[in-house]
């Protein structure tokens, strides 16, 4: 493990920029994306980083912006989670010199681990931000290209890990911190149950759920503990409570 300050010009961090921007060509061609960082942090405080901006990274540590990113705090405090440039005032500072070098409008995606954080930071250049509406539109496709570099920089993101580096004043010098507003998504998620399954009793949604689940009336009774013919019944009273009129009906209602 190497601690900076150092000379990264001959380290993986600044030497591997050609092969990663060979690898994120379908951004560059349908995102316009282009800048492009890896990044990996370690609860022991090593990190490593990949990238197709070897000047940005190179003048990221020697001016010692690692003490300013919200992205270098204790890696265990991290949730997987999504976060556009834009909405993301305290990380000033390193925004404003990234420009500098071409590089704005972006959004960093982060992937708690065992044994560290990963941090996928894609951005453009100054004069695009309309490409922030493609990013929403388009999230799980970007999400999708993420697993895709995950393999096909496998080799490259190993020998990253092998030849960490190590800030020893990174961690005590951070006052930024990232806060994620609490948001409860089960009970978001119960607020959008159909209006025509609203009125059903918890036991009529257990034997729609079930039913739709592909279970017979038979097996819908050994999993609730009670008769196929009282399952009828069920069925029968959740028809008339949705207008459904067949079986086929009920199927299609939405859960």
């Amino acid at each position: 493990m190497t601690t900076i300050p150092m000379n990264l010009d001959n380290h993986l961090i600044l030497t591997c920029s050609n092969d990663i921007d060979a690898i994120i060509a379908p951004l560059k061609q349908f995102f316009c994306i282009t800048s492009f960082v890896y990044q990996k942090n370690f609860h022991d405080g090593s990190e490593t980083r990949l990238s197709n901006q070897p000047a940005w990274l190179k003048y990221f540590f020697e001016k010692k912006l690692y003490q300013h990113s919200v992205f270098e705090r204790d890696t265990k405090k991290f949730q997987q989670s999504k976060f556009l440039w834009v909405n993301l005032p305290q990380h000033h500072q390193v925004l404003s010199q990234a420009r500098e070098f071409n590089i704005d409008h972006g959004l960093t995606f982060v992937y708690p681990q065992e044994d560290g954080c990963e941090f996928f930071f894609l951005g453009t250049t100054p004069d695009k931000p309309e490409i922030m509406q493609l990013y929403l539109s388009h999230m799980d496709l970007l999400e999708q290209f993420l697993v895709y570099f995950r393999e096909r920089a496998a080799s490259l993101i190993a020998k990253s890990h092998e030849q960490r580096i190590f800030i020893p004043e990174k961690i005590s010098l951070l006052k930024n911190e990232l806060h994620m507003p609490e948001f409860n998504r089960e009970s978001f998620q119960k607020l959008l149950i159909s209006p025509k399954l609203a009125t059903l009793s918890p036991r009529e949604l257990e034997c729609l759920v079930l039913l739709q689940d592909g279970y017979t009336y038979k097996m819908i009774g050994n999993e609730l503990d009670i008769s196929a013919r009282t399952v009828e019944t069920y069925i029968e009273q959740i028809k008339q409570k949705t207008n459904s009129y067949s079986k086929a009906d009920l199927l299609k209602l939405k859960r």
